[in-house]
């Protein structure tokens, strides 16, 4: 048998330098983006793309003698959270890891801004379809209460009622409307996703495996 590689043996997948932006080659075929001057703080290290809840995450391994290894998540990396506070991709973008498009949250502000659910049936959010009453249902959550908005014929104007509560609540973390854009954002928002652009909407899972 042969000897383990070691780590000098390793190939690290090198970061590629656009003008004033960097991209990180991970596994599954992705990238990630970093601003330029934050290439040094992630070189040395091959990164991965995880999965978490329908988003795709940068992570790399830890200092080796560490037990357990931990991973390091790149947004965690670059931003050095407080304890209490979590790093939010404005753009719901896991690896668009650009400093203007991340900033602190707490727990509940980070989940106002999370990505459709798989299990949304309605590609609304906030939406949804009652059976008995054969209409479409527009609500949403606020200090952990839920408030119903309104019954609805047509699902847009749900989706639009949500909408408008969600500037009113959220503020700056009113989050992607039902059509994927950002409800308070212009149309960049709204671009399609490309390898090089994750600064857009990741591509399907499927087609990133």
């Amino acid at each position: 048998m042969g000897n383990k590689p070691t780590r000098a043996d390793r190939i690290i997948r090198p970061v590629r330098i656009e003008g004033d932006l960097a991209f990180i080659p991970l596994s599954q075929n992705l990238e990630a983006v970093i601003d330029a001057s934050d290439a040094p703080l992630v070189e040395g290290r091959n990164w991965h793309a995880v999965e978490n809840r329908n988003v795709f995450y940068a992570r790399a391994c830890g200092p080796r003698g560490t037990k357990p290894r931990r991973m390091i998540p790149l947004h965690r990396l670059l931003m050095s959270p407080p304890d209490g506070l979590l790093v939010d991709h404005i753009d719901g973008n896991g690896l668009n890891c650009r400093r203007s498009n991340m900033r602190l949250a707490t727990v509940a502000e980070n989940t106002r801004n999370q990505r459709l659910s798989v299990a949304n049936t309605s590609q609304r959010k906030g939406v949804t379809w009652h059976k008995r009453l054969r209409k479409w249902v527009a609500y949403i959550g606020v200090s952990g209460r839920t408030l119903h908005l309104g019954r609805f014929d047509d699902i847009e104007e749900a989706a639009a009622k949500r909408a408008e509560a969600e500037a009113k609540y959220y503020n700056d973390f009113a989050t992607r409307n039902n059509r994927g854009c950002l409800v308070m954002s212009d149309a960049s928002g709204c671009a399609s996703p490309t390898k090089k652009d994750p600064g857009t909407e990741q591509r399907e899972a499927g087609n990133a495996r």
